[in-house]
C-alpha cells in the first residue's frame, strides 16, 4: 500500500471524524477507541485471508513461483498473530480509559 493511499485514508477519517483543534484535528477518546477496535477486526481479517492465501498456494502444482510468497505469507502470519493477541489487550485497556479518565479528545495530526 503506497504512503499516498494511507496519508489520504488518514486525512478522510479525520475530516469526517475529527474536530478542528489546537492540532489539526481532535479526536474524541471514544471515536479512538472505535476506531482502534475497527482496526484491529481487519486485522483479524486479514489475518484469515492471509491463511486461506497460503492453504491455496500449497495445493499449487507452480511451486517455483509461490516457494518465496509462501514463505512471506508465514512470516506475515506468525507476525499477525502475535499482534493480533497485543491489540486485545490494548482494546481492553482502552475501553478502561474511557471508562475512568478524565481524557476526553486525542490531537492528532494528517
Amino acid at each position: 500500500m503506497s504512503s499516498q493511499y494511507e496519508e489520504s485514508l488518514t486525512t478522510l477519517i479525520l475530516q469526517k471524524a475529527g474536530e478542528p483543534g489546537e492540532g489539526p484535528y481532535r479526536l474524541r477518546l471514544d471515536h479512538l477507541v472505535w476506531l482502534i477496535d475497527h482496526c484491529t477486526r481487519l486485522g483479524v481479517l486479514r489475518l484469515e485471508l492471509l491463511k486461506g492465501l497460503q492453504g491455496a498456494l500449497s495445493k499449487s502444482d507452480d511451486q517455483d513461483v509461490v516457494t518465496e510468497l509462501k514463505e512471506l505469507l508465514t512470516n506475515l502470519i506468525i507476525m499477525q498473530t502475535r499482534l493480533s493477541d497485543r491489540e486485545d489487550s490494548l482494546n481492553d485497556a482502552l475501553r478502561k480509559l474511557v471508562e475512568n479518565s478524565r481524557l476526553t479528545s486525542v490531537l492528532l495530526n494528517e
